[in-house]
């Protein structure tokens, strides 16, 4: 795969807005290679369980501070867990950022849903305002039908007087 030279070349943003392109960054650079959970999930699982730890010549499964560190080979598993750790860490902190900077987009920019809940009850508190200030002024019973049935679908309540249309 070639890596784009710009950000007019990323196949994400299209130079559109390429500083805020969580692929690009507006470097026009992406991930090498698509990253492949599975493929790091089944080497992970067929891996020895840690905790591991090194010294200079070896790694080590247990913590340091045991008294028998196991040095013994531990097989191919082990092995090809090691080898592509470097690429998988790197592909998956490419992957992080990439996340964290498509997430920072979206941070403090969209309402939470306890906000947009508060913003609907005031519409609602001052929908009913209205309807109390129009029920009080109105004489024509067809009218105040009306607002109770208008009351009665802000409230998502069935209509008190079912449907009417003036005759």
């Amino acid at each position: 795969m070639t890596e784009p030279q710009s950000a007019d070349e990323c196949t994400n943003c299209n130079g559109y807005d390429s500083s805020s392109c969580p692929v690009c960054r507006g470097t026009g650079e992406q991930p090498a290679q698509p990253l492949d959970l599975d493929a790091i999930q089944a080497r992970c699982d067929a891996a020895t369980p840690g905790p591991w730890w090194a010294d200079q010549t070896e790694i080590y499964v247990g913590t340091s501070d045991d008294n028998d560190p196991d040095a013994t080979d531990h097989g191919i598993a082990n092995g090809t867990f090691i080898a592509a750790a470097r690429t998988d860490v790197e592909q998956l902190l490419a992957r992080v950022r990439e996340l964290e900077a498509e997430r920072a987009l979206y941070v403090g920019v969209e309402p939470t849903v306890a906000e947009e809940m508060a913003e609907l009850s005031r519409r609602l508190d001052a929908a009913d305002a209205v309807i109390d200030q129009w029920t009080d002024h109105c004489l024509h019973p067809q009218s105040r039908v009306l607002l109770d049935d208008i009351r009665a679908a802000l409230n998502a309540e069935p209509a008190p007087s079912g449907p009417t249309r003036p005759a």
